[in-house]
């Protein structure tokens, strides 16, 4: 409807209007109260009318809406009107307002009465959303933000959208922890204009690094074709260790060089290149613990394998085992560098170990009852401290599974000329050596890791004979005889040579082809020797060991049958009977029911199956049963007649 506005109030419009609010009904109100608004807006009507009309429109028992009522309606209306004729001003529609990106930064425009105020600028640089981020594995919405900080740096955050929720605080943290200039009190304004901007481009996103579709990603970018369509969006803050100082040619001089002839340096450096690769060659994960005194160069080694990736590029075992999956999450597809395993319980380390190689973290409940998605990773993992994995469990009184120490390898550090190290290209001792590479370290790092993920991303940087390549490094180092145990982790040492071969090959380390091979190899043929043998019978040497010792300490727990019969004594949780055997022997008749006492964590199969290849247990009785009937203590029993050599 048009109306034209009159500068004398039409008299006769109003008493025509007047009659239509007496008479009006429910149907008629609401285009009733358009056409007036359209009056008093154009001052059609003055304000003295407009009160009149209302209070016409009150007194009508049909509507039955009272004054303030219609009151209330026509001011609604009115503004409803004026907004309606209102030109919409440029800028991004959010809903607290309009915002503009300008080049000094975002300007907001907050509504008001008769339109929008004057421009306020809320952040003191140009913050864009430049696109919008999904997840297609897991459904990660999200919008990738870029600006610029109060020092000039173009600063990127990939922000899952899920941090909006609530009051959106966690947005303004993390800007505010990145160096972005707002305006203190328009939080909310801030995270309107971030969640309000359009987003042209579509972007691949993923909250663990590693491989996706093809291309590796890490959280300072990703590699491979198409990388530019791919980015790291984790759901909650990740501290990134990944960075690069110094040339590649530097690392190649100051760090690589002095690993070679020394197979413990050149094995660790390779592992660092083999966690990207166990994706490819179809493996699970592995770990390389290196045990030995304070001067053995064991952190040293583990500052070498970090160096590929960065600074510090390690995380210590004092931590929980939901900390320690954390960090594994955030290390996919790459090595993961644990420091000091004797600040961890055997308990932690044990269950770690295992977690880390099998790569799942333990299901936990969520807060509704509902079992919470459990965390998937890959990855090879390096781990020093003074104690082996064996050790450890032993001192816990915990059993050391040889499933665990397949996949936690164990390599004593003092096993070359100069502790961990075998040549100290011409320094004068092991303390200056170490301390020259520990140095070395802080100034050059990142660059091999980057050098790296450019080579096996491009075509053909990964061979398609890897698989196959990797089994016949591993068929050069079995010795004869191997078992599975043993040939498992034959496989995991081929694989790290072949990463260092390759890298090698791409040329990153700056070796001769070959020796990283040969390192492997050493330290192959050093864990072998370890674990007691290439013919499978740790566990069998672990209960032999386990039974003798507890017999050794634990005398007082056996009643010494060759003591006078007169005598009599108590003897407190007692396992079994001692008595003299041939020759210095002594001969420990254990009932049945406290064989696996011996042997805590093995079954009684086990301990009858492992004493029996050392003849220190009795052969079956004539009724083929395991155990043989004696006569103790006044009565028969069926014993176990045990005889430590």
């Amino acid at each position: 409807m048009s109306v034209t506005a009159h500068v004398t109030p039409d008299t006769e419009l109003f008493s025509a209007f007047e009659a239509k609010a007496q008479a009006a009904t429910m149907e008629t109100y609401t285009a009733l109260l358009e056409e007036l608004a359209a009056y008093t807006i154009n001052d059609v009507f003055d304000p003295v009318q407009r009160t009149l009309l209302i209070v016409s429109l009150g007194n009508n028992k049909t509507l039955g809406v009272g004054k303030r009522a219609a009151g209330n309606a026509l001011a609604a209306v009115e503004k409803a009107a004026k907004r309606a004729t209102q030109a919409q001003p440029d800028g991004i529609q959010g809903g607290r307002g309009i915002y503009l990106l300008e080049e000094h930064g975002v300007d907001w425009r907050k509504p008001v009465k008769d339109g929008y105020a004057d421009p306020v600028t809320i952040v003191y640089a140009p913050l864009r959303v430049i696109a919008e981020t999904y997840d297609t594995a897991a459904g990660n919405n999200g919008r990738l933000l870029e600006w610029v900080d109060s020092r000039g740096r173009v600063k990127t955050w990939a922000m899952p959208s899920e941090v909006s929720a609530g009051d959106g605080m966690e947005i303004i943290k993390t800007l505010l922890s990145r160096g972005l200039q707002m305006r203190y009190g328009n939080d909310k304004e801030v995270i309107d204009y971030i969640m309000s901007s359009p987003a042209d481009d579509l972007m691949t996103c993923t909250d663990r690094t590693g491989w996706v579709n093809g291309v590796y990603v890490t959280p300072q970018g990703a590699y491979g074709a198409n990388a530019e369509k791919y980015i790291y969006q984790p759901l909650h803050t990740v501290e990134c260790k990944i960075g690069q100082a110094g040339t590649l040619a530097d690392w190649k001089t100051h760090i690589a060089r002095y690993a070679q002839n020394n197979p413990l340096l050149m094995t660790a450096i390779s592992l660092g290149f083999a966690g990207a690769l166990l994706n490819k060659a179809g493996m699970a994960g592995y770990g390389l613990h290196i045990f030995g005194g304070s001067s053995s160069g064991k952190t040293t080694t583990l500052q070498i394998a970090a160096s590929v990736w960065g600074y510090e590029f390690w995380n210590q075992w004092l931590a929980t085992s939901v900390g320690i999956e954390g960090s594994a999450y955030a290390h996919n597809d790459n090595i993961m560098c644990l420091d000091e395993i004797g600040e961890a319980t055997a308990q932690t380390v044990s269950a770690t170990a295992y977690a880390l190689a099998n790569g799942e973290s333990k299901r936990r409940g969520g807060r509704d009852g509902n079992a919470k998605a459990t965390k998937k990773w890959r990855l090879v993992f390096f781990s020093t401290g003074e104690y082996s994995l064996d050790h450890m469990m032993k001192a816990a009184g915990m059993v050391t599974r040889a499933g665990q120490e397949v996949r936690m390898i164990n390599i004593k550090a003092e096993s070359w000329k100069h502790g961990g190290f075998n040549e100290l290209h011409g320094m004068a001792d092991g303390s200056t050596f170490s301390d020259t590479l520990k140095a070395n370290t802080a100034k050059y790092y990142g660059t091999a890791g980057d050098a790296w993920l450019d080579a096996i991303t491009a075509p053909g940087g990964i061979p398609e004979t890897i698989t196959s390549d990797i089994d016949t490094i591993r068929d050069s180092m079995l010795p004869d005889g191997a078992s599975g145990q043993v040939r498992r982790v034959a496989r995991q040492f081929a694989l790290t040579a072949y990463a260092g071969e390759l890298a090698t090959k791409h040329g990153i380390t700056g070796w001769k082809a070959g020796d990283a091979t040969a390192a492997a190899k050493e330290c192959f043929e050093l864990w072998v020797d370890g674990f007691g043998g290439a013919d499978g019978n740790r566990e069998t040497r672990q209960i032999i060991e386990a039974v003798e010792a507890f017999l050794f300490a634990n005398i007082s727990r056996f009643h010494d049958l060759s003591a006078s019969d007169k005598s009599l004594y108590t003897v407190k949780d007692r396992v079994g009977f001692v008595r003299s055997g041939a020759g210095d022997n002594k001969e420990y008749l254990v009932p049945s029911t406290q064989l696996a006492k011996l042997a805590e964590g093995y079954s009684k199969d086990q301990i009858i199956t492992a004493l029996r290849t050392v003849d220190m247990i009795n052969a079956p009785g004539k009724d083929g049963k395991a155990a043989i009937v004696q006569r103790l203590d006044g009565k028969s029993e069926r014993v176990f007649i045990i005889t430590p050599k």
